[in-house]
């Protein structure tokens, strides 16, 4: 750790080892957590894929295109299939993990986190008022 009057210049070494050794603790006191994140993280991956799964069965039973007949009738016939699920769903569970991580933050001052849709509200309910037109008639 630095302390007053020492500089990073004066003792790097000192400064690099105390760092690593707060860094080595940070990770062994917060350990337990580790795993509830890679959960997590598993939780979302898989409803990614489940979305995925859901738009190629959707894909395949629409046939646009006749993407369906032509995933039917390819060679080596799951192959295709299983590789447009696959990419898919690694495009659908890495949204599906961002958006859950954005989602995380910590609910705002004073309350829950449903105040958006009330201050959506409070806008529509805004009085506006706007100049008066003549008419050119001349009536108002």
């Amino acid at each position: 750790m630095l302390y007053m009057g020492a500089s990073l210049a004066e003792s790097p070494r000192r400064f690099y080892h105390d760092s690593q050794i707060d860094i080595a603790r940070e990770i062994a006191m917060n350990r337990s957590s580790t795993p509830n994140l890679i959960g997590f993280l598993m939780v979302h991956a898989a409803i990614g894929f489940a979305v995925a799964a859901v738009f190629t069965i959707g894909l395949i039973y629409a046939n646009p295109g006749g993407i369906g007949t032509l995933l039917a009738h390819a060679d080596g016939w799951p192959i295709p299939t299983i590789l447009l699920w696959f990419l898919l769903g690694l495009t659908t569970s890495s949204c599906q993990m961002g958006a859950a991580i954005m989602l995380l933050g910590s609910p705002p001052e004073g309350g829950n986190r449903g105040r958006g849709l009330e201050w959506v509200i409070s806008l529509l309910r805004l009085p506006i008022s706007a100049p008066r037109t003549v008419d050119p008639r001349g009536q108002a």
